[in-house]
């Protein structure tokens, strides 16, 4: 049996990871008036290259059974640093290419945010929100005696029987303290999405800022290290969610001082670079119609 205050802490903490996303991209959006374009493209990005293409290595190098998975799962330095550089890697590549070819009719600075709210919210929601809400109907299964029911109806199928025990065992592993802590590690991981989407916009559509992305790489997988070493028993819950929700808060405070500094229009800082060239050899050639046309974009 679970505890039902157990249940009802489950059902809560996924409705708030669901809750939170929806009210913060509701109050943006009254806020600057901007298109919902870019929330519904990061929604797309996290799920097409988190959630698909990041499984092709994984397939290979930790779910398949060869010499690299084996030395990646049994070292704990090997399986965070691949988790996270993986993770990394994938994410900040999806946002890069979304601002840069997917987003160029949005170019105003509230795109940052709210592609942001997008990546992080459906992350929050699918991780946490859908999680713990499927936990919180099974545990009332378990409680009804249900899910033995279910285990005996799939008695001939070891493969569904192991999930449906591997199931349970997670259920009755959660606790009240666990719901706080990974609602609190939701919470940390949107404000780094933000963050770091402020930072990757700065490097498409600032000129000398490209380098960002790669700071961004690097933000997000040192994010990723202490859930990694946690996954890997070697630290504890409380002070990998103290660590996380204190690199959030940085990490975001970082993106909000960039995104201050920052001016709204203007195209993708390597197109400008271009269209600056043209004008100059424009202007050798003597066209200067031509040069004059192609200096029309402002810049941020």
């Amino acid at each position: 049996m679970i505890e039902q205050s157990l249940l009802n802490a489950m059902l809560q903490t996924g409705l708030l990871a669901i809750t939170i996303p929806v009210v913060l991209i509701v109050a943006w959006k009254m806020y600057t008036k901007r298109s919902l374009v870019p929330f519904f493209v990061g929604i797309m990005v996290f799920i097409t290259f988190s959630r698909m293409l990041e499984m092709i290595p994984h397939s290979l190098f930790l779910l398949s059974s060869n010499p690299v998975s084996k030395a990646i799962n049994g070292n704990i330095i090997l399986y965070t640093v691949y988790a996270a550089l993986i993770a990394a890697l994938f994410e900040e590549t999806g946002r890069y290419l979304a601002f840069r070819f997917v987003l160029t009719k949005h170019p105003n600075k509230e795109t940052a945010v709210t592609y942001g709210i997008g990546h992080g919210g459906i992350e929050c929601i699918l991780v946490l929100g859908v999680t713990y809400i499927q936990y919180y109907a099974y545990g009332q299964l378990i409680n009804s005696g249900s899910m033995d029911k279910m285990l005996a109806a799939y008695k001939d199928n070891a493969q569904s029987v192991a999930a449906l025990k591997q199931l349970i065992s997670n259920i009755k592993g959660v606790t009240q303290l666990t719901c706080y802590m990974a609602g609190l590690e939701r919470i940390s991981a949107l404000m780094v999405q933000i963050g770091l989407s402020i930072l990757v916009f700065q490097a498409v559509y600032v000129a000398g800022k490209k380098y960002m992305y790669w700071i961004a790489v690097a933000l997000h997988f040192l994010m990723d290290v202490p859930a990694a070493l946690y996954q890997k028993g070697a630290i504890s819950l409380v002070p990998t969610e103290i660590i996380l929700f204190v690199y959030g808060v940085l990490v975001l405070a970082l993106g909000v001082k960039i995104y201050q500094g920052l001016k709204t229009g203007g195209t993708p800082a390597d197109v400008q670079k271009k269209k600056n060239q043209k004008a100059f050899r424009d202007i050798a050639a003597g066209n200067y119609s031509s040069a004059k046309k192609n200096q029309k974009d402002e810049s941020i």
